[in-house]
């Protein structure tokens, strides 16, 4: 019995130990949606993530970085990610990632670590509209 702990936990952690380090700064936050619901959201996203720290001089906590969903792949091994999926107006590119996800963990909201990279974030978002 003790012997299958310890090759358990030796097979856990070899596992664990490839995946490469997660690219990126620790405040930026990669955003994936869709060009549709990118309008709709942008705005609230923009203001939600809108905090500064005061150093010397003031600077924002967080650094939002919209990515294309053409492009969504070249983004995988990166620190955070926010998947957003508006139900309406339906699409056919973020919806259908976020929607397999989501069938999975059966959350709207939900946050997945280190998938891709080490000390990786990806947080999915699924809702009906914006409101």
């Amino acid at each position: 019995m003790q012997k299958n702990i310890i090759l358990l936990f030796l097979l856990f952690y070899s596992c664990s130990s490839y995946l490469p380090d997660s690219k990126g700064e620790f405040n930026v936050i990669n955003i994936i949606a869709s060009t549709e619901d990118k309008l709709l959201i942008e705005h609230d996203i923009v203001s939600l993530f809108s905090d500064y720290i005061n150093t010397p001089s003031e600077e924002k906590l967080y650094v939002l970085n919209w990515v294309e969903p053409e492009l969504f792949n070249d983004y995988l091994d990166y620190k955070n990610l926010l998947f957003i999926s508006l139900s309406e107006p339906a699409d056919s590119t973020i919806d259908l990632l976020v929607s397999k996800f989501a069938e999975s963990y059966n959350q709207s909201l939900f946050e997945l670590n280190d998938l891709y990279g080490k000390k990786q974030s990806l947080i999915f978002l699924s809702t009906d509209n914006i409101y």
